[in-house]
């Protein structure tokens, strides 16, 4: 049997790599240094190994890969990409992304993409704005994003309208431990945000389809919800798919997923940032359903060196549903999460809502303002990417921890 290693993962999707493994006669181990994280969904691939290290560190993960004669690896997250990059660079592992330092660096991905013409607004380092006392960009006229280059899950994003203001949030993130070098500026697109969800093999990039997000209420830039696909088969999407190929060609991204954000602007399409994974949360799973594209199995196929269009069209089969959605839930508070009530009503409600849990009732809540306050998620589906998100929020609101409700309330 053929056996493939996954340096940690996206927190849903297990499910969909087991069935793919099994079907591909593939063992599939994870790595991971925090096992309870994927204890839910581990529930539902029993399959898949699971093996506790350090996945931080180069030396543990090869001395594992080396011990058990693995020589393929599965690297579909941000914050472990470096780590799977050095790994492929010390042990010859195909298909794992090269140039991850450069493409997860938004200074650097703008920056190249601005001077390619496929982004209307340059970034500028937090050093090169500190210098500049906060006069960067078009600062007197419009807002800018002030960010840490190679954050994730919408932590230490910050708003600025004046160049005092540049200056004083390039100080906030340092005071969160973001050092000045690694923040950057960028100008505030405004307009609806979207993903553009694709898969690139050996010869182009497939647009599997557009994804929406809905944004929290500021100050905070929590993704509150997602449905896909958007406007399938129309112009507008076929602009998106010649964009976004565009976009990876300049960016240097080889073959595998990408998971591009970007701002629908009355300018056109305003790059967000590239991401060499699948789309977070359920988005994979959306891109099964909706399209019928097996991309678990094209993550196995990719990390066994085999990227080409045949296997693409391979991994191809019929929707299941025309539209998927979810809706995130988050914490209200800070503390102990507790027993999350409401899964028991799911069942009469349309689109086959599920419920997603990501977090234990022993965890312990500690900041609202990012991602990290999200307990789970409840996804739908639906004839069109609408439908499915209307049935998602129907049932998303009865998803709530014991801990909000009063007593008289539940009678």
């Amino acid at each position: 049997m053929t056996h493939v290693a996954m340096l940690e993962a996206l927190n849903h999707g297990l499910r969909f790599f087991d069935a793919a493994a099994a079907r591909l006669g593939v063992q599939l181990h994870l790595l991971t240094f925090d096992q309870p994280y994927y204890a839910q969904e581990l529930r539902a691939a029993p399959g898949i190994l699971c093996h506790s290290m350090d996945t931080s560190s180069v030396d543990d993960v090869a001395g594992f890969l080396v011990e058990h004669g693995i020589t393929a690896l599965i690297s579909n997250t941000d914050r472990w990409a470096p780590t799977a990059e050095a790994l492929a660079e010390r042990l010859g592992l195909p298909a794992v992304q090269r140039n991850t330092g450069e493409l997860l660096d938004k200074t650097s991905t703008r920056q190249r993409l601005h001077e390619a013409g496929l982004a209307r607004s340059r970034a500028v380092a937090g050093t090169e704005a500190l210098a500049l006392g906060g006069e960067v960009l078009d600062i007197a006229d419009r807002p800018v994003i002030v960010k840490d280059s190679r954050g994730s899950g919408s932590k230490d994003v910050l708003f600025a309208t004046t160049p005092q203001g540049v200056v004083r949030r390039i100080k906030e993130l340092e005071s969160r431990g973001v050092p000045a070098s690694r923040c950057t500026v960028e100008t505030y697109a405004t307009g609806p945000m979207f993903s553009a969800e694709t898969w690139t093999t050996d010869e182009r990039t497939h647009l599997l389809g557009v994804s929406s997000r809905t944004i929290s209420p500021m100050p905070n830039w929590k993704e509150m919800d997602s449905t896909y696909p958007i406007r399938p088969g129309s112009d507008w999407e076929r602009d998106v798919h010649v964009w976004v190929s565009s976009v990876l060609e300049a960016a240097g991204r080889g073959p595998g997923p990408s998971h591009v954000e970007f701002i629908d602007t009355v300018h056109g399409f305003e790059l967000v940032e590239v991401n060499p994974r699948l789309g977070g949360g359920l988005g994979g799973a959306g891109i099964v359903e909706a399209t019928g594209v097996d991309v678990y199995a094209l993550l196995i196929h990719n990390a066994l060196g085999n990227s080409s269009e045949k296997v693409f069209t391979q991994e191809s089969g019929a929707p299941a549903v025309g539209g998927y959605a979810q809706v995130d839930k988050y914490a209200s508070r800070t503390g102990p999460l507790g027993t999350i009530l409401g899964e028991d009503i799911l069942a009469g409600f349309p689109g086959r809502p599920q419920w997603h849990p990501v977090r234990l009732p022993d965890y312990v809540v500690s900041d609202l303002t990012h991602q990290g306050a999200a307990f789970g998620t409840v996804s739908a589906v639906g004839d069109n990417a609408e439908t499915a998100l209307l049935h998602a929020h129907a049932a998303a609101r009865h998803i709530v921890p014991a801990n909000d409700w009063m007593t008289d309330d539940r009678d």
